[in-house]
């Protein structure tokens, strides 16, 4: 969950950019996201029984990046 916030803190920040890729397009736009109660974390969760996969991925190489120090 804390991959996911800091997935989506990236973005915000213009942290990260892809390149346009259409199957990356297609799992972040199936993505929603569920905020904790707390209101710190969240998680991707997929809208209906579509695929987020990509979206997983990214959330967690972005994760792993920062973890680097990259």
């Amino acid at each position: 969950m804390e991959a996911d916030r800091q997935l989506l803190d990236s973005i915000v920040q213009r942290r990260i950019a892809h390149s346009g890729n259409s199957f990356l397009r297609r799992h972040l736009d199936n993505a929603n996201r569920k905020n904790t109660l707390d209101g710190r974390t969240l998680r991707i969760v997929k809208r209906g029984n579509l695929h987020i996969d990509l979206a997983v991925g990214l959330s967690m190489a972005n994760s792993e990046c920062w973890r680097l120090n990259l």
